[in-house]
């Protein structure tokens, strides 16, 4: 009974909102307009992250059709920036436009007036713009994919039909599942009192031993590395991923979510020899709201130096952890476009060594 209850609560967790705070939905899309400027791949990456933190699949904008075309005008014409990236570009084959998000051939466009015209050999990647002085008016250009421009983001929009409840009685499920020792199914009977008891019994005879790989050092259950090179705060996200990747696990820019884990980095920071790391927390999304990258998650910890976030000029979005005269071992924010060094934070392997009975 108790199995079945915890079944149908967890269906009741089901999240209803179209799209999240921020951002806007048209047909089956969420959309973010950036505050912030970065090159093409830097913006692509970037709007990885943002649908990470809400479990989506996320990718710069795909317009493929004049209503959705129309729909984001109306948005650009109030956000106050004049040029957004979206998601098509012709990097292969020149004059063959791609949607990056699809790979599909663009079969709807919006040029501007002498558009595109590859000026330089450069221009590879599409902006829409609002610029009626320079004759854009909602239109496209083709620009080098290095120009920093704001840009639009798209994931889609919450499935809320019956698969939604069917996924949370499959890892409710997972839960009560251990392989070779007790297998409950949980779909179609009840599980005993004392298998469960049994499961928790020889839990208790494995031990685990936390590893981490040469150069990482450990903090409970994560490992963490410290780059000696810059970058932007997506191009050091985008190598923490492939890092962490040469070792088979998941990696991002480190969470520093508590006292103790600030504690232990700061020893690393110091002989570092370098003043400022890239961390994984921005505000992005929404100015003064700080969101880990890596769980999606708004910061309940920060560390932040004298008069910090101050947001500098409107565009510090990254925060970095900082060791020089006036930050020592404190937060600033920073713009993302920065080059900095940057902690990387990987889960530590886990060797399971099973006693005998």
């Amino acid at each position: 009974m108790n199995i079945q209850l915890l079944i149908f609560l967890a269906a009741l967790t089901t999240v209803f909102a179209a799209c999240p705070a921020h951002w806007s939905g048209h047909r089956d899309k969420c959309y973010f307009f950036s505050r912030d400027n970065e090159t093409f791949s830097d913006a692509l990456i970037l709007c990885e992250m943002l649908g990470a933190q809400y479990r989506r699949p996320a990718s710069i904008a795909t317009i493929d059709g004049a209503n959705t075309q129309k729909y984001l005008a109306n948005l650009i014409r109030h956000s106050g920036s004049n040029a957004y990236y979206i998601g098509v570009n012709d990097i292969v084959n020149e004059g063959e436009f791609v949607w990056i998000s699809s790979g599909q051939n663009a079969t709807y466009l919006n040029w501007g007036p002498d558009q595109p015209n590859n000026r330089w050999g450069n221009e590879n990647c599409v902006v829409i713009r609002n610029d009626p002085g320079q004759g854009f008016d909602m239109t496209w250009s083709d620009d080098p994919c290095t120009d920093l421009n704001t840009y639009i983001c798209e994931m889609p929009i919450i499935n809320t039909n019956v698969d939604s409840v069917n996924y949370h009685v499959i890892k409710i499920a997972a839960l009560y599942k251990c392989t070779n020792l007790v297998s409950l199914q949980i779909t179609n009977n009840q599980p005993s009192k004392m298998n469960i008891q049994l499961l928790i019994f020889l839990t208790t005879l494995t031990t685990v031993f936390a590893v981490c790989p040469t150069n990482w050092s450990a903090h409970n259950d994560r490992c963490f590395f410290l780059s000696k090179d810059n970058e932007t705060l997506a191009g050091a996200l985008k190598l923490c991923q492939a890092i962490g990747s040469q070792y088979g696990r998941t990696a991002s820019l480190a969470t520093v979510d508590d006292v103790a884990t600030q504690k232990f980095l700061e020893n690393p920071v110091k002989q570092s020899g370098y003043n400022g790391f890239y961390i994984g927390l921005t505000d992005i999304v929404e100015e003064d709201t700080f969101v880990w990258i890596s769980s999606g998650k708004t910061a309940t910890y920060t560390n932040w130096g004298t008069i910090q976030p101050n947001n500098r000029y409107g565009n510090e979005n990254c925060v970095v952890f900082r060791n020089e005269p006036g930050y020592v071992m404190t937060w600033t924010d920073d713009p993302c476009t920065d080059l900095n060094n940057y902690i990387c934070e990987m889960a530590v392997a886990e060797i399971h060594v099973r006693h005998a009975v």
